[in-house]
């Protein structure tokens, strides 16, 4: 039932239990503290019971999830658990997600003609003290203050790192930082692109979802104020393969019941985006910088976006420091197109 998932969810870590974690913590693994006997037992409920027998190792898994299982990465469920041996499912199976059945259908699929590869932002130039109407509103809504330093949003130097060594990887990019990552430039050059890449602080409004926001330079343009809401997104007509939003929360928004969610990923899909790469919970900028770059020199080799992503992961969880924590990898998962 409902109830019982929810309550599996609650005992996994404080990442599930209904999204809401008050109070000013160190977002890590100790304070995300995610069980790994329970996710055993969720994967024994959710894949092998009801379908082990069909899937085989290295086949690609896409998910249509339901209700708050759109909240939860399938790639973290623990496939063998043997004293200290742990196999995540991401080990043996690309995962990609989708909404409905229906938009699995290659008919659906559209040419885009682009001119350029890749527009990067990341770390922009948040400017001084917010309003004291924003620093509300944001703490209304993030449970972690960690995102401001008193009433200014907090730097992001490894998203800066992030996205100079993500355009490592292509000849055609453009890369934004500081006040040149601004949302009149976004809005008038994103079309352009086949990888859009954003790296800085996301903001979810789950009560009104078309006002969460992506944070952007404050450059106290008259036309735009530096924030890049989702009824914005809406507005724009991408050519992109790929849209990656490598910040906290950016899968996030409004769950509506037979709708899934109401957010940024619905809009940038809207707007012409093929597939998006998202978070599910808050990030640590320095995991996610290695993520990413790992994931982009995957995709330059010639895999497809869902065993790029896959990979990456893995990369991670054989890493021999704290990110083989999946807290620190399993966060972003791929929506929509995987190939």
């Amino acid at each position: 039932t409902k109830k019982e998932l929810e309550n599996h969810l609650a005992q996994i870590s404080p990442l599930f239990q209904k999204r809401k974690v008050a109070g000013d913590v160190t977002i890590d693994h100790r304070w995300a503290n995610i069980q790994v006997r329970q996710l055993h037992d969720l994967y024994q409920k959710l894949i092998q019971e009801p379908v082990g027998d069909l899937i085989k190792p290295g086949m690609e898994l896409i998910i249509v999830p339901d209700d708050i299982l759109y909240y939860f990465p399938f790639e973290i469920l623990v496939t063998e658990l043997k004293g200290d041996s742990i196999r995540y499912l991401v080990e043996t199976h690309p995962i990609s997600y989708t909404s409905s059945a229906s938009l699995l259908n290659p008919q659906l699929k559209r040419e885009k003609h682009v001119t350029e590869e890749l527009l990067a932002y990341g770390n922009p130039d948040f400017g001084g003290k917010q309003s004291k109407g924003i620093v509300a509103w944001v703490h209304s809504l993030v449970p972690f203050k960690s995102i401001f330093r008193g009433n200014r949003f907090e730097p992001l130097p490894y998203a800066e790192r992030e996205v100079k060594a993500i355009a490592e990887n292509f000849s055609r990019r453009a890369v934004f930082t500081g006040r040149e990552a601004s949302e009149e430039r976004f809005k008038k050059i994103a079309s352009a692109y086949r990888f859009i890449h954003i790296a800085t602080h996301n903001i979810t409004d789950d009560r009104q979802p078309m006002y969460s926001k992506i944070i952007l330079a404050q450059t106290g343009d008259k036309t735009e104020d530096g924030y890049l809401q989702t009824y914005e997104v809406y507005n724009l007509r991408l050519n992109a393969d790929l849209v990656v939003l490598s910040g906290c929360n950016t899968g996030l928004g409004r769950l509506r019941r037979g709708e899934g969610i109401i957010g940024m990923v619905r809009a940038f899909l809207y707007a012409g985006a093929r597939s998006l790469v998202v978070s599910l919970w808050p990030v640590n900028d320095a995991s996610t910088a290695e993520v990413m770059q790992y994931f982009y020199h995957n995709l330059k080799a010639g895999m497809p976006k869902n065993r790029a992503l896959q990979k990456a992961k893995v990369q991670l969880i054989h890493a021999k420091d704290w990110k083989r924590d999946p807290f620190y990898w399993g966060a972003f998962v791929l929506i929509g197109d995987w190939n």
